[in-house]
């Protein structure tokens, strides 16, 4: 990850915590901070069959789709802190774990992981150690026989050699990572644990963490200690285990056991600190719990508390939907409910009497509600189609060619950069460091506005040249689009968020004077998709419609036969392609695959691109948006986002490919492009292909002629396009 982008996700991610904060000490129940830790239950396959573990009774068979991990990920990573990687009666090294590690390392996300250490080579734990924050390996028994007859199919020599390996890899280069074991306490290894502790203790973990053997999801009374051992014996070896833990030093964790924890040397805190003592479970101020099944449960205990399912639902949504509001508001005015009180993490919730009574009705609800979220979920596989599922439009496939041109363009490099920019009267209207910027068709500047104390420090994100001198201009975040005259600067209008912002893209005049905007956002939880329209010249601005849990606006067009054109996205469920009437009302026309940014109307057709990962394309309309239009898909050394189409006065069309900064893996193999068109965009040349990535811009506005500005990121170009006969 560049250190750019590192910066900018931590600092998404330090926004988001202060929000979250800020409404959970006053006592909210909907938040404007998004989860700070994600814990993925993903599977329930294994590789072991643990005696305790439901899998004894028969290998798992579920496991979360990779793409709505995929969508869980690009929805919460940006703004969490952490991913928890437990599963449910699994693995997480033995389903999907690279996947995660990759999208943790893409977003800049710590990991808890919790493994038996079976697959935990060294090659494995060197890969993941830059991303992981807790490694947690489940050992039980340093006794060979008494270790494979609980962890059935399992190997002590295998597990010992890894956790070696582990323990030599740390001392020669010290990572940071917390590494703790822990052994569930049975009747098998109860008489071990003081031995246990001397077994580990020259792996030297930050913590050894004793845990109480649970009969809720699969009972084991062959190995229940009260069953097998008095109050007084099991007393005596927990005492033996304590004693042990402070003569050799080692963290003892027993919070299990309601007995206060051994701590030799405090182990540095967690990423992120638990959010403790508003009279709120830390499950419900800042975690986000995910099941194999898809659904969401305030934490891993069974209970028929279901809050959502993120096969069908945006988890952002979830986060502050009535089930999650309501479960918080039990908290918060201490009345808890049947799972809630009593529990260990609810030391606010007062417990309820009869426990016996209720942990049984607490165990028929839990198993009631799973049979019936079995059947339901069948019936909505059927039925239901997965919100990372865009509906694909209706297109005629067709060869765009993707040839190298015969005559390549004239690239001349420009050292001036800006952060904004689009064509005007001949000429072109910028943003550089918070001054606006009237420019020749060579890009010489005649004119500039001094607008730092609006900008404020920001970047530039949108300008727009009006005529008769007025221009609006936009800061990323500023939560404002200001209208620039000759004699003032004034906000002309207040978005929904102040810490939304209006793109270049976002800003259109139709063919009756209207000026139409469309609300961005990127801040966490943005949902932020208002359209806005003027009718006095930009001074005022009434909103007009807002796309239900859109995003943002990506694009706003005005065709030549007066239509005002919107996408929305970025979920796959809200990619799509409006018509606004005069009034504002939407008429969808269908998907828009990726929201499209890159537009722009050309010898009578609309031309757009797709911002994908993968499988991108340009897109042509040229029979009216009733009818399917024409799709070209890049071809694999060219399947790039496309980034900006332009249309230049000697009739080219121009399309922009590149792809973002931390999707390094996409970048592999291609090079930023310049593609161009001379029969309307039914084949497609190559012109010019950038040295390296540093060299990919981020837009492009037309010069006049055969010319166009290719401007920002790192490097800025005047690209001309001669071709040849």
């Amino acid at each position: 990850m560049s250190a750019i982008v590192g910066a900018s996700l931590a600092a998404a991610k330090a926004d988001n915590s202060r929000l979250l904060r800020e409404d959970i000490a006053a006592r909210r129940t909907t938040y404007r901070g998004l989860p700070e830790v994600v814990t993925l239950n993903h599977s329930d396959i294994c590789n072991l069959r643990c005696v305790m573990c439901q899998r004894s009774l028969g290998q798992g068979t579920n496991r979360l789709d990779r793409q709505v991990l995929d969508h869980v990920a690009h929805e919460l990573f940006p703004t969490a802190w952490k991913a928890v990687l437990t599963t449910a009666g699994g693995d997480p090294l033995a389903v999907d774990f690279d996947f995660l590690l990759e999208h943790a390392l893409r977003f800049g996300v710590r990991l808890d992981v919790v493994t038996n250490g079976m697959l935990l080579t060294r090659d494995v734990y060197l890969r993941a150690r830059g991303a992981i924050d807790h490694l947690n390996v489940s050992l039980d028994s340093h006794v060979p026989e008494v270790y494979e007859r609980i962890r059935a199919g399992s190997s002590h020599a295998r597990v010992w050699r890894n956790l070696e390996h582990l323990a030599c890899e740390r001392h020669r280069q010290p990572d940071g990572v917390l590494f703790s074991l822990s052994a569930v306490v049975m009747k098998s290894n109860l008489p071990h644990l003081a031995d246990f502790l001397r077994a580990v203790a020259p792996l030297q973990p930050d913590g050894v963490v004793l845990q109480q053997l649970q009969h809720a999801e699969k009972p084991t009374p062959e190995e229940e200690p009260t069953a097998a051992f008095s109050g007084e014996q099991i007393e005596r070896h927990l005492v033996e285990a304590e004693r042990a833990a402070r003569t050799l030093g080692l963290n003892l964790f027993l919070s299990e056991f309601r007995r206060p924890n051994i701590i030799s040397h405090a182990p540095r805190p967690k990423v992120p600190m638990t959010i403790e003592g508003h009279g709120l479970c830390w499950f419900l101020a800042q975690n986000f719990n995910v099941m194999y099944t898809g659904e969401v449960f305030p934490c891993c205990i069974p209970t028929d508390l279901c809050l959502g399912d993120v096969r069908y639902q945006d988890p952002v949504e979830i986060w502050n939907g009535e089930p999650f509001r309501r479960l918080r508001e039990q908290h918060l005015t201490g009345g808890g409910n049947l799972f809630c009180s009593g529990c260990l993490h609810a030391p606010h919730l007062p417990p309820r009497p009869d426990h016996e009574r209720l942990q049984s009705e607490r165990e028929r609800r839990a198993k009631a509600f799973e049979v019936a979220s079995g059947l339901r979920r069948a019936h909505e596989d059927r039925t239901r189609r997965p919100i990372f599922a865009a509906d694909l439009p209706q297109f005629v496939a067709c060869d765009g060619g993707f040839a190298d041109a015969v005559s390549v363009a004239t690239v001349q490099r420009h050292d001036e950069s800006v952060e904004a920019a689009v064509a005007s009267e001949g000429g072109v209207l910028s943003l550089r460091e918070g001054t606006l910027e009237r420019r020749t068709a060579e890009l010489a500047v005649t004119h500039r506005v001094d607008l730092r104390e609006t900008a404020a420090g920001a970047r530039g994100s949108c300008v727009h040249w009006l005529g008769d001198g007025v221009a609006l201009v936009g800061f990323e975040g500023r939560g404002a689009l200001f209208r620039v005259d000759a004699t003032s600067c004034t906000a002309a209008l207040r978005l929904s968020d102040p810490r939304s912002f209006v793109r270049t893209s976002g800003v259109a005049v139709a063919s009756d004077g209207a000026v139409w905007v469309g609300e961005y956002g990127v801040f966490p939880g943005a949902r932020c998709a208002w359209v806005y329209r003027s009718t006095d010249g930009a001074r005022t601005f009434e909103p007009v419609t807002r796309f239900q849990n859109a995003r943002h606006v990506h694009r706003v067009l005005a065709t030549a036969n007066g239509d005002v054109l919107v996408t929305t996205g970025d979920l796959a469920a809200e990619r799509r392609l409006y018509r606004l009437d005069r009034r504002g009302s939407p008429q969808c026309l269908g998907t828009a695959w990726s929201g499209f940014v890159a537009a722009c109307e050309h010898a009578g057709s609309l031309h757009f691109g797709t911002e994908l990962l993968v499988q991108n394309g340009l897109v042509a309309y040229r029979q009216g948006l009733e009818q399917p239009p024409e799709f070209r898909p890049l071809p694999a050394a060219l399947d790039l986002k496309v980034r900006s189409i332009v249309s230049l006065a000697d009739g080219t069309l121009l399309a922009l490919l590149g792809m973002d900064a931390d999707l390094p893996r996409q970048r592999i193999g291609r090079q930023p492009a310049v593609l161009a068109s001379r029969d309307h965009g039914r084949s497609w040349f190559v012109v010019h292909r950038f040295a390296d990535w540093d060299e990919e811009p981020d837009d492009m506005v037309a010069l006049g002629g055969s010319r166009a500005w290719a401007f920002g990121g790192l490097a800025h170009h005047v690209i001309g396009v001669e071709w040849g006969h």
